[in-house]
């Protein structure tokens, strides 16, 4: 501790009096009685209101369930930072030390910490201007410093909407589907104190595209950074503290990094902003340590370690290859396994909805057994079984959703002497991954293909021979020991596996999540296509942020790209 500065038994003494003013120190504060509370923090000394709002929250019984707070800043605290501000207040050691293991990788734009097990909600823009602003001022919050205000969201409001979560009369929010999509909205809703009901017509949940053995958890790089660019992050951050905290490293998922091929003839050869390559030098350092808290330019060794030759030096900014340190694969069936596993959540398989109706505030949901399942909302998670429902709810509506059929083939490891097998993950054609475990021992995966003229989850030999002619084209050297034979390329064993299963895209790539305004109570979370790890939870929390007026946990200007209502024709209620 600095000896010259002095050290006040619980936090600085401005701080108290701000909170003080915001009537959060009261005998009855203004945040009792609230499901969630939003806070807007100071433009200077933010980190040291954020861990006075924090220690205060966490000391008051009366405390809402949920905190959330909004923050900007041009220049993200580093760890030395957080250790800084702390060192005189005892009390915030461990909340300081906890804020700078989350603030990593804050490029310009709006980021969502998850703090304190998921009760405290931290969205920090980095850098100014006019979305900066417009974000700011679209978020619903008290001022730090000042009494609340109608601006404020409370519990009344919210009760509009929805019946108080706790309520043992309340009926349940319905969820259909137990996918990626429904499983992860069930645990957002659940989070947030309500009672969900997943409805799914298969045997077990993740029967679907879901299914499938293993995926990569992976950011999207573009050269103007776009919205799937930045979806990709924020998804991947939210996925990896999941994962951290609920599934076993190294069984069901592993951190392992990646690394992306550019591929020549691809359309997309892994660039990435000049700005981060080549920043303003008043921001040089943290613009680029931020960018590599993501990706840098794949070394030497790493292409080496793929079994890849070493590139050649070239003048040009792009890199031969891109390492993304936040990347890796995911068992997608664990990873709702373990959003499913939840006390306010119930699982009925076997139930194939047919069709819905409103009743007043409710909605009931039949199934093909002529059992009706009542909810005060219905979130459709069902992929491509999503547009038949809704074009019944809504027949003048427009529901481009694309069926989009994959297959995956796999086999067990070679021997350890096997030189040519790669170390980590690789993608850029296709996507390779060694070494995930299963049943029958360490197994190998790649793929998949992009079949959009099948709505059914078969395997095809002609598919397998793709899949297997891709990966020599990605990793020239596991084909170094051909057969003859041309239908087995590659010496990777015998006994080859296929999988196969269904997504769900539409034209412009994005998902489609948030609410029906036609239908006041119904909600969509679909068309995750080939992303679904990386972008389910992220939606799900958009969604759920939504329906319980929260602040989004992304730029309010990307959420509308995600609107259901988004496509060109307009839409007509007729219920």
């Amino acid at each position: 501790m600095n000896p010259e500065r002095p050290r006040p038994e619980t936090w600085p003494v401005w701080c108290g009096d701000a909170l003080q003013a915001s009537q959060l120190r009261d005998y009855s504060p203004a945040w009792a009685g609230h499901s969630h509370w939003t806070l807007g923090l100071p433009d200077t000394h933010w980190p040291l209101a954020l861990l006075t709002t924090w220690a205060c929250w966490q000391q008051d019984p009366q405390a809402p369930a949920r905190l959330h707070l909004l923050a900007h800043t041009e220049h993200p605290p580093s760890a030395h930072d957080w250790a800084s501000w702390a060192v005189d207040w005892p009390t915030f050691q461990p909340l300081a030390a906890e804020c700078s293991q989350a603030c990593w990788g804050l490029l310009p734009g709006l980021h969502r910490l998850v703090l304190a097990q998921g009760r405290l909600h931290v969205s920090l823009w980095v850098g100014t201007g006019a979305a900066r602003d417009a974000w700011w001022g679209a978020t619903p919050h008290q001022t730090w410093g000042q009494p609340p205000t109608r601006t404020q969201p409370t519990t009344a409001l919210l009760r509009q909407k929805l019946v108080a979560p706790h309520s043992p009369m309340a009926p349940p929010i319905l969820v259909l589907g137990s996918g990626l999509a429904g499983a992860s909205t069930a645990w957002a809703l659940a989070q947030r104190g309500f009672r969900v009901r997943v409805l799914d017509a298969g045997t077990a949940p993740a029967q679907g595209a879901s299914g499938l053995p293993v995926g990569l958890m992976t950011p999207h790089v573009s050269g103007d950074d776009n919205p799937l660019s930045r979806l990709t992050r924020a998804g991947l951050r939210m996925v990896l503290a999941h994962a951290q905290a609920h599934l076993r490293v190294g069984e069901d998922w592993s951190p392992s990094g990646l690394l992306e091929r550019r591929m020549s003839g691809k359309a997309r050869r892994g660039r990435w902003p000049e700005a981060w390559l080549k920043p303003h030098p008043s921001d040089a350092l943290a613009l680029i340590n931020a960018a590599q808290d993501w990706f840098h330019p794949a070394s030497a060794a790493q292409h080496q370690a793929a079994g890849l030759p070493v590139p050649e030096q070239s003048p040009a900014d792009e890199p031969k290859g891109i390492w993304h340190r936040q990347a890796g694969w995911m068992k997608p069936a664990a990873l709702v396994a373990s959003w499913l596993n939840h006390p306010l959540i119930e699982w009925h398989g076997q139930t194939t909805v047919t069709h819905m109706q409103s009743h007043g505030q409710t909605w009931w949901v039949h199934d093909q057994q002529g059992r009706a399942h009542e909810g005060q909302h219905v979130v459709m998670a069902l992929g491509p079984a999503s547009a038949g429902l809704l074009q019944a709810l809504l027949p003048q509506a427009h529901w481009p959703l694309e069926p989009l059929r994959g297959q995956v083939t796999g086999g067990v490891m070679p021997a350890p002497g096997y030189k040519q097998m790669p170390s980590h993950p690789v993608n850029g054609l296709g996507s390779f991954l060694p070494g995930v475990p299963m049943p029958e021992g360490p197994t190998w995966w790649y793929g998949s293909t992009y079949d959009h003229s099948r709505s059914e989850p078969v395997c095809l030999g002609q598919d397998q021979d793709t899949n297997l002619r891709q990966l020599a084209g990605l990793l020239p050297r596991l084909a170094d020991t051909r057969h003859t034979d041309e239908a087995n390329p590659t010496n990777l064993g015998t006994g080859l596996r296929n999988w196969a299963g269904v997504r769900c895209t539409t034209h412009d790539r994005l998902p489609v999540v948030g609410p029906l305004a036609e239908a006041p109570g119904v909600h969509v979370l679909t068309a995750l296509g080939s992303r679904g790890i990386t972008l389910a939870l992220l939606c799900a929390e958009v969604l759920a942020s939504q329906l319980c007026g929260e602040p989004l946990p992304i730029d309010p200007a990307v959420a509308h790209l995600l609107r259901p209502h988004r496509f060109k024709k307009p839409i007509k209620a007729l219920i």
